[in-house]
């Protein structure tokens, strides 16, 4: 019975020690857990914060927090660039924050730029802020010395290589290019790198009346004539249904495309108005000029600068309303005015022209038709000579007669007379004022 009493006493003392021991043991594991959660705030209620977007700077050591603005203050080590809104940093002034830094170049349009990111102490909180400042203006064009001239689209030109200022690839850069530039518009070609100068002897020659639905064979074969030798010509289109005909339409479309035809712009005749050009007051004129170029226009031929007036002649109201809707009228020369049914009458951008074509219909001889070239060159400085296409037939071109003008034309070209078309003297005359 002492024995048993002994075993018992032992078995409580041996309990109580493993109590103890398991008690200190809780309690020594407690105190440590509590005393590293209290050295380390981020592992409080079990949160982990992570810093994120950060960059690292010597001599700085991060304040942590949420998100939003840049926040630093100074110690010792380095610092990590973090986003933040508040902080439980304190900082006192600027210098407390980090130090200013400069983002790589970039290009803003034609401008080399970077960003100074700096920082203020505001509400004891490190700020970080941003300017741009200019690196360099890449706009800069810069152009070499002017070189000789030389011919180029029958004209004198002249060059000069030149840089033109760009950003690219986060630096200034530049382009080269040539610049080309008109030094002299020639009339009559360019050789040698000067203009060809102008020719003694002018004759402008015109053919009048075409129009729609009116003998469009005929006048595209002479046109065709014309072209096939080389002579220039002056082809008057009347604009009124220029659109509606279709054959005429594609005639005139390829006459304007020939080197040697040049289309001058028509009375446009229709219920409305009606030849005369006297009719017309200077609005009248303006308003029938305009239905004209529209008619134009609409056919895609370029628009015409000569004007050939219906029965050759107008009154001052026609010259200033064809130069108000710029048309060049700078043949009305000096000796052009005369008197006619009691009234000054001016001759328009083509003067009312030698008829080569007598009144029975035949052509006239070649020794009458130079000697009217002759006076007209001395009179005014140029002879123009017109007909009318049906002057040729009004069904099947009369070859014949039309073989015979081509020969007595070629013989005046063989004597040193040239024939011009009549931009080409208004070209002339503008450039002697």
């Amino acid at each position: 019975m002492s024995q048993s009493i002994t075993s018992k006493i032992l078995f409580l003392i041996l309990l109580g020690i493993l109590i103890i021991i398991f008690v200190v043991s809780i309690s020594l594991l407690f105190s440590f857990t509590t005393a590293d959660s209290e050295n380390n705030p981020q592992q409080k209620s079990g949160i982990s914060l992570t810093l994120k977007d950060s960059a690292v700077y010597s001599a700085y050591t991060p304040e942590v927090i949420s998100s939003g603005e840049f926040i630093y203050s100074k110690s010792s080590g380095t610092t990590t660039h973090s986003k933040s809104s508040r902080s439980t940093s304190q900082c006192t002034n600027d210098s407390d924050c980090a130090n200013s830094y400069y983002s790589k170049d970039y290009c803003d349009n034609l401008i080399l730029s970077k960003d100074l990111h700096y920082f203020e102490c505001i509400d004891k909180k490190c700020i970080e802020k941003t300017t741009m400042e200019l690196v360099n203006d890449c706009t800069s064009d810069e152009c070499g010395e002017w070189n000789e001239g030389y011919c180029l689209n029958g004209s004198v030109y002249h060059s000069r290589g030149c840089f033109q200022g760009d950003c690219s690839n986060n630096a200034c850069i530049k382009n080269s290019y040539v610049e080309e530039e008109l030094l002299e518009e020639c009339v009559f070609g360019c050789e040698n790198s000067s203009c060809i100068e102008t020719p003694d002897n002018l004759i402008i020659m015109q053919m009048d009346d075409s129009s729609a639905w009116w003998n469009t064979n005929v006048s595209d074969f002479l046109v065709e004539v014309f072209h096939a030798f080389n002579i220039n010509l002056v082809v008057e289109v009347a604009p009124a249904n220029l659109n509606n005909d279709i054959t005429f339409l594609s005639n005139a479309k390829k006459w304007s495309s020939y080197d040697n035809i040049e289309i001058a712009q028509g009375f446009y005749a229709d219920e409305n108005f009606t030849p005369p050009q006297d009719n017309l007051d200077y609005n009248q004129t303006r308003q029938n000029l305009q239905l004209g170029k529209s008619e134009f226009s609409k056919a895609g031929i370029p628009q015409p600068f000569t004007y050939i007036p219906a029965w050759a002649y107008g009154t001052s109201d026609t010259l200033d309303a064809l130069r108000d809707e710029d048309f060049h009228t700078e043949m009305d020369y000096a000796t052009a005015p005369e008197q006619r049914n009691g009234i000054n009458k001016k001759p328009l951008v083509i003067d009312k022209g030698f008829l080569i074509i007598d009144i029975n219909s035949s052509l006239k001889s070649e020794t009458e038709i130079k000697n009217a070239v002759d006076k007209m060159i001395e009179e005014k400085g140029f002879a123009n000579l017109a007909f009318h296409h049906q002057d040729f037939s009004t069904g099947v071109p009369d070859s014949e007669k039309i073989n015979n003008l081509i020969e007595v034309l070629t013989n005046l070209k063989n004597q040193g007379y040239n024939f011009i078309r009549a931009e080409q003297y208004y070209k002339i005359m503008t450039s002697q004022n």
